[in-house]
């Protein structure tokens, strides 16, 4: 009897249960589960280190030799960082690195990059770095390769004098004999300089140099260049001399020629020249310049913005050929560097630099009174020379009173020589 009135309670209870409808059902009202010490609570949120997850970096390509990637091989790399970072790579030992992203999955995108091995890096292991930016904060991973490239040359520590930069000059003919060139023989050359430049050649043992340009890359230019060696010139090696002018200041390059004429060279002539007395000044100073004009014929002229005009030298008639004359310093001339330009008849024979500082030579002007600061003396006025009696009283005077003394010193005396006596 029990037992069936437990199962027909479960029964009805089912029955009730079946019963409710699903509208009753929903309008109930939900209640959340109590959180167990499994489930996060808002302040465990990430912390800013947490977020900035590193990328995964992995090499994927090899090089073609067991030693590593030489100059100019591509090296190919793999990354996967979250999608929500910035991603940039870098090496040393790589130039020109691109990246492309090639695809994404859940919070995380795939990028394929690339890179080539520079000229020169050297030899051992290079890394490669890859950053995940993320904004506030950043994270790093690196791979590694070998890298078998000549070690780069240091380059030289620039220095003021840098901008005169020395052309680079190379012979490109050869000689139709071992011995060198013959008289008559041409000789060209080739030259890369500074497109700023002024360029010019010369050589003691060649004639009528000729320069032409042939091209430009960037801030050099290049040029290509002729001569004819001199007969009699000797046997010997002979310098070609290369000369960038930069204005203010320049720069030498050389190469050398073997000759052979046969003969033994002929005096030089005389080569002209310029100096002057002093190699900077101030406005208003004065500079005395001196040119031997040596073998050419002309007048004498020295030119330069910082002098107040051009100076046409005067011939000294004491020494054939020499030319002497002064220039001012400009009184509006600022301060820097010049340069002086020497000319013989219409031969430029010599330039130098020469310095203007700051300042003035220092004029002292007078300024003359105003008229009514005039003052007319009274009584006599000294004026420094006595009326002619007065000399001749104070010559008479003078000579009295020489006369007097003189006697009164032969009284002295003799008297002293009676003293004498008498004892």
């Amino acid at each position: 009897m029990r037992k069936a009135c437990a199962i027909s309670s479960i029964a009805v209870a089912a029955a009730l249960v079946i019963a409710v409808p699903a509208t009753a059902a929903s309008a109930l009202p939900l209640v959340d589960p109590v959180p167990n010490s499994d489930t996060a609570s808002p302040s465990d949120s990430a912390s800013a280190s947490d977020k900035a997850e590193a990328p995964k970096v992995s090499v994927t390509s090899s090089p073609k030799e067991a030693a590593g990637y030489r100059a100019g091989e591509s090296v190919t790399f793999e990354i996967t960082a979250p999608s929500s970072a910035e991603v940039s790579a870098v090496s040393d030992a790589l130039t020109g690195i691109t990246l492309t992203q090639v695809g994404s999955a859940g919070d995380k995108t795939a990028y394929s990059g690339t890179g080539t091995v520079k000229p020169g890096w050297g030899i051992g292991t290079a890394n490669l770095t890859v950053t995940a930016d993320y904004g506030d904060t950043g994270s790093q991973s690196s791979a590694t390769f070998s890298a078998n490239a000549d070690k780069p040359t240091p380059s030289p520590t620039p220095s003021p004098s840098d901008k005169a930069e020395a052309p680079r000059v190379s012979i490109t003919s050869s000689p139709k004999e071992a011995a060198g060139y013959k008289a008559g023989d041409s000789v060209t050359f080739q030259i890369t300089a500074p497109s700023s430049a002024e360029v010019s050649a010369a050589s003691d043992a060649l004639t009528g140099i000729t320069l032409t340009q042939t091209g430009s890359a960037g801030d050099k230019t290049t040029y290509s260049g002729t001569g004819t060696v001199k007969p009699g010139w000797g046997i010997g090696t002979a310098n070609l001399t290369v000369t960038a002018d930069y204005g203010d200041t320049g720069a030498q390059g050389s190469a050398t020629f073997s000759v052979n004429t046969g003969t033994a060279p002929s005096p030089d002539p005389s080569k002209p020249s310029m100096s002057l007395s002093t190699d900077g000044g101030k406005p208003g100073d004065k500079v005395d310049i001196t040119i031997n004009s040596g073998d050419l014929k002309g007048s004498a002229v020295v030119k330069s913005d910082a002098f107040t005009a051009t100076v046409n030298l005067l011939q000294d008639k004491s020494a054939a050929g020499t030319w002497r004359g002064r220039a001012v310093i400009s009184g509006d001339t600022k301060a820097g560097s010049y340069r002086v330009d020497g000319f013989v008849g219409n031969t430029k024979i010599d330039s130098a630099k020469f310095g203007v500082a700051a300042g003035s030579a220092g004029n002292h002007k007078v300024t003359p009174l105003r008229p009514d600061q005039h003052k007319i003396p009274k009584g006599a006025v000294q004026t420094g020379a006595a009326p002619a009696g007065a000399h001749t009283a104070v010559n008479t005077g003078l000579v009295g009173a020489a006369v007097l003394g003189a006697a009164a010193l032969a009284g002295s005396i003799a008297r002293r020589r009676r003293h004498n006596n008498s004892d």
